[in-house]
């Protein structure tokens, strides 16, 4: 049985912007179908007010910390393999997708002090 009390209650997301290409970095697995979602929010995030033809964003997964896998909540409703082992549960991949696009919201202004992990009971 899996023991909540020994669970990560946070982890490190980080992104940085080199040249045009935005990486981020992810805690976790990610299915290709949320990749995809991940990258297109992401970069409205962070480009927004730029041609977004032009700018790349990269997923880098499995980074500073594992806490499994993140799916779409439709995945998560088929219950596969990707979906069923999701630790954290459905709200875990839309806390994800919006905390980390406020976080690149906030970079556009200018580099940003380190803070404390991303909350991942929710």
């Amino acid at each position: 049985l899996l023991d909540v009390l020994q669970l990560p209650k946070q982890a490190r997301v980080n992104a940085i912007q080199i040249g045009k290409a935005l990486f981020v970095s992810l805690p976790g697995e990610f299915t290709t179908v949320l990749g995809r979602r991940l990258e297109k929010a992401y970069k409205n995030a962070f480009f927004a007010d730029q041609n977004q033809n032009n700018n790349e964003v990269v997923l880098i997964g499995l980074a500073n910390e594992y806490v499994s896998y993140f799916v779409t909540s439709e995945e998560h409703e088929q219950q596969d393999y990707e979906g069923a082992s999701m630790i954290y549960g459905p709200k875990s991949t839309n806390h994800l997708e919006q905390e980390t696009s406020d976080l690149l919201h906030k970079m556009k202004s200018g580099p940003l002090a380190p803070r404390g992990g991303l909350d991942l009971f929710v």
